[in-house]
């Protein structure tokens, strides 16, 4: 009895290649169908596991966050274009006919007036046309007001042209996610507002999480530069002048040699490299940087909407900042020229820039500890370290 269960217990620990045929692998094995079946299921059960583990971390590795982001946004994109382009051209062909009614009402007050031919009472027909003029003037006002606040109508009917485009509702979808909200246009059908809420529930924090994560990820990055290139330059200077002033002086050819006795010993001092890590950069280089960005885009932007300087200026601070007024954005006067591809800009210079601020914030908030500590130490706050081992 022992002898059986104990191999019974052999044959199933044994390794069994899941590559080989199922008849092979039973006949060289020995192996119950039924073990054979609750062995590949628990391989296949693991393997499922690993994978959906690894595609687990790949998400929330700095590529896997960046593409998630695009891909959130895109679907967005396409997504409100679906819900909210269909109200859209309904309320351009309402609005249009609804201009043409009015049209109409004009004319046929100004036929029954020319058909007024008693000059007696010109007078008094002068002034009912005027009065129903005015009532229609009136309506046709309210309609626009309707239009424009709740249909979201921008005045122009043609249905080419439409503020929930792919470009417009990729940028709307963009300024949604990141708490912008520029308010030029929203939604206006119950769906639309509905897939809204849901989107941003969803999408707001896995931006601050793509911001967090590629902020942390590109100050590193920028540390090495900084190391690299600002620190290296200024190194080769100040070793060029170290080298010059510590020459040794000669007299009558022969040199100046130091002897050192045999019984003093040579102690030989390595000096380490500096970490990645423990590299600081000064907040005035964070200032240039950001400076730099809102400059460039102020002068893009001023000179493809023929705005002034401090106009564009504003608006890039306004946008880079999440304030979002919306009370200018690109592409969206009545009489702009490629609408399409000052969207999608301003879409990419958005999502660029808020990468710029995360970077910019992480190494501040670094030197701005530092300041902070350096300060406590001096005021007495916090012990100071040197003081300490002197002691």
């Amino acid at each position: 009895m022992d002898t059986q269960i104990v191999e019974q217990s052999q044959t199933v620990l044994e390794p069994i290649d899941t590559r080989v045929p199922r008849d092979v692998q039973l006949r060289n094995h020995h192996i119950d169908p039924k073990v054979y079946k609750e062995v590949l299921r628990r391989r296949r059960k693991e393997q499922a596991w690993d994978c959906c583990k690894k595609f687990t971390s790949f998400l929330f590795s700095h590529i896997g966050l960046c593409g998630l982001v695009v891909v959130y946004t895109i679907m967005g994109g396409f997504l409100f274009e679906a819900l909210e382009s269909p109200h859209e051209i309904k309320e351009k062909h309402k609005m249009t006919q609804s201009r043409n009614t009015s049209l109409e009402e004009i004319w046929n007050l100004a036929l029954q007036l020319r058909e007024k031919k008693n000059i007696e009472y010109i007078e008094d027909e002068k002034r009912i046309f005027v009065s129903n003029l005015s009532v229609i003037i009136r309506d046709f006002q309210v309609l626009v007001y309707t239009a424009a606040k709740e249909g979201g109508w921008d005045g122009n009917d043609d249905k080419r042209v439409l503020q929930w485009s792919y470009a417009g509702a990729l940028l709307y979808s963009i300024t949604v996610i990141t708490t912008i909200g520029y308010g030029h246009i929203a939604p206006k059908t119950k769906a639309g507002r509905l897939i809204t809420l849901i989107y941003a529930l969803v999408g707001i924090p896995l931006t601050f999480l793509y911001l967090s994560n590629i902020g942390r990820f590109l100050s590193h990055c920028f540390k090495i530069f900084y190391k690299k290139i600002c620190c290296g330059v200024f190194c080769l200077l100040c070793k060029g002048r170290c080298l010059g002033r510590g020459k040794h002086k000669e007299h009558n050819g022969i040199p100046n040699i130091k002897y050192i006795p045999e019984e003093q010993k040579v102690i030989e001092v390595y000096e380490e490299e500096e970490g990645d890590d423990n590299i600081r950069v000064p907040v005035s280089v964070c200032l240039i940087l950001m400076t730099g960005y809102i400059i460039g885009g102020a002068w893009l932007f001023s000179h493809w909407e023929d705005w002034d300087f401090l106009t564009g200026s504003y608006f890039c601070f306004i946008t880079l900042t999440t304030i979002g007024f919306g009370d200018i954005v690109p592409g969206t006067e009545t009489d702009s020229w490629a609408v399409k591809e000052k969207l999608v800009l301003c879409a990419m210079y958005l999502i660029l820039g808020l990468s710029l601020l995360a970077m910019c914030f992480n190494l501040m908030q670094e030197e701005v500890k530092e300041k902070c500590k350096w300060l406590g130490m001096k005021i007495g706050l916090f012990p100071d370290p040197d003081k300490e081992s002197q002691v």
